[in-house]
């Protein structure tokens, strides 16, 4: 989608990954203060908590 608008994501250097499933704190984790301290955005489907 992003090369179709003109949109070079490498770029800016981000990354869209899927991530299967509900449970995102592993990748908060991660990515967070405590991880690798990266800015991010987690963005759902709106999946029913389990």
């Amino acid at each position: 989608m992003a090369a179709a608008a003109g949109f070079d994501l490498d770029a800016y250097g981000t990354v869209v990954a899927s991530a299967h499933g509900t449970d995102f704190k592993p990748y908060r984790a991660l990515l967070g203060l405590s991880g690798l301290n990266t800015p991010h955005v987690i963005i759902t489907d709106g999946d029913a908590r389990s």
